[in-house]
């Protein structure tokens, strides 16, 4: 299929940016979709970005979000004679090389995550549709023309010009089997089936400018026993009958052998890994198929080169009877699996026993006063996620990001791309509320040459 004729035909005359009016004026806009991950992180650039352009310095861009699903972001400002919209679309990262090649079976339609909750998928009648040869291509993302105060009420259908992944599109081989949003996922929500074998992206110009921290998330109420004079682990059960002498601790680390047995669904209760931690059954809280972090997990911790374990696909969760196949099974380790990042989180703050992973810099929204504020951030492998220690060997639950370019854009619009791409890359460009957690591939000591290598020199 030839994308960029279809383009000329259909959409002769209308730029992928939008660069209109006159010539010393213009609209440009750059639609970024995919990881969900990465989501915060391009808006928290974007401001930046704006501010650099000529005669944009002393401006002030806002960003806004779409009132019923955060995950879709819009970042505005007028400057230098000219309309800046940076829209982002955070869903899942296969949704960024798909977008780019037509695909867009996966895209959540409207009411797939609650009624009158707007999804990604452009519709036959929605605003902007472009019609059955280019719908496809295009995602619904913020309208700008319905934002007002904080927030915007609806999604329009636009060209994507940057699909972002957190994995190369050909590492997704994950299957998942499961309710779409997790433990918030509507009663009587039929269960949704992804099963990826790779995505071919051969055909998509693409760079890795930085990379992507992960970490572990555990409920507060994951605990193990510590004698208060050694320090060491001791008997949970003496935790309350010698409070005195015995610390009921909420963990503050997880290993790869205690991440691998715990994902691959093999522990069902905390006390599994030794008497000194809490007897609670064990919680896991997963992203569905196509999600760069669910595929950063199974590539960077629990197969990795090929020793590990198997990343469980199906949920098991108390509330499913016999409603769906194949029901819960008492017992086995529960698990649920989340749409989105913020489900996931979701999923770790709501459930006794729970654990998950996302984007390292989610810890700064965990805590007491926060917005999972039953949660906390686990150290991998007794190293916490940090920029620094990701950069000198010492945390490998990363991933080199990819970034790829529509096939579409003229020279114009790719240069605008390529601007963008540059500053990511730039370490003294990396917004400042990132710079504890993530990284430039031009900072790194080590690095991964495939999703599945060990880092290296």
């Amino acid at each position: 299929m030839n994308i960029r004729k279809i383009f000329t035909t259909i959409a002769a005359g209308v730029s992928m940016l939008a660069l209109v009016g006159t010539a010393g004026a213009a609209t440009i806009e750059i639609n970024i979709h995919g990881a969900s991950a990465q989501g915060d992180y391009w808006v928290a650039l974007a401001p930046d970005f704006i501010k650099a352009q000529s005669g944009c310095s002393g401006a002030t861009p806002v960003t806004k979000s779409y009132n019923m699903d955060s995950k879709f972001k819009i970042v505005t400002a007028t400057c230098g004679g000219n309309t800046y919209i940076i829209r982002n679309g955070a869903k899942a990262s296969f949704e960024g090389p798909l977008s780019l090649l037509g695909d867009d079976t996966y895209a959540n339609p409207d009411n797939t995550l609650g009624p009158g909750v707007q999804g990604e998928l452009c519709a036959a009648g929605d605003p902007g549709d472009p019609g059955a040869g280019l719908r496809s291509y295009y995602r619904k993302l913020v309208d700008e023309s319905t934002c007002g105060g904080s927030s915007c009420t609806a999604l329009k259908c636009v060209p994507i010009h940057l699909g972002v992944s957190d994995v190369a599109g050909e590492s997704f081989v994950q299957f998942s089997y499961g309710r779409i949003a997790g433990p918030a996922t509507p009663a009587g929500t039929a269960p949704i089936v992804r099963s990826m074998s790779a995505i071919d992206t051969s055909s998509l110009p693409s760079v890795n400018p930085f990379v992507v921290p992960f970490a572990f998330f555990a409920h507060n109420d994951v605990k193990q026993c510590i004698n208060n004079a050694s320090g060491n682990p001791t008997d949970y059960a003496n935790c309350t009958s010698d409070p005195a002498n015995n610390t009921a601790a909420i963990i503050t680390n997880l290993t790869r052998e205690q991440a691998v047995l715990l994902f691959s669904g093999q522990v069902a209760n905390w006390n599994e890994f030794g008497p000194s931690f809490v007897n609670l059954p064990a919680v896991t809280c997963f992203r569905h198929a196509g999600s760069g972090t669910a595929a950063g997990l199974d590539w960077a911790v629990i197969k990795g080169n090929g020793w590990g374990g198997i990343l469980n696909g199906v949920e098991n969760r108390p509330d499913d009877t016999v409603i769906y196949d194949p029901g819960y099974t008492p017992g086995a380790t529960i698990a649920y699996f989340n749409d989105s990042t913020n489900d996931l989180m979701a999923c770790v703050n709501g459930q006794a026993g729970a654990i998950g992973y996302s984007d390292a810099d989610k810890e700064t929204s965990v805590g007491p006063g926060k917005t999972y504020a039953n949660t906390v951030t686990l150290k991998y492998n007794g190293e916490k996620a940090s920029a620094e220690g990701i950069q000198n060997g010492r945390y490998d639950y990363f991933t080199h990001q990819w970034s790829y370019k529509s096939p579409t854009l003229n020279s114009t619009e790719l240069s605008w791309v390529n601007a963008l791409l540059t500053m990511s890359s730039d370490p003294a460009k990396i917004p400042s509320s990132k710079l504890p957690y993530w990284s430039t591939v031009g900072q790194m000591k080590f690095k991964k040459a495939t999703d599945a290598s060990y880092p290296a020199k």
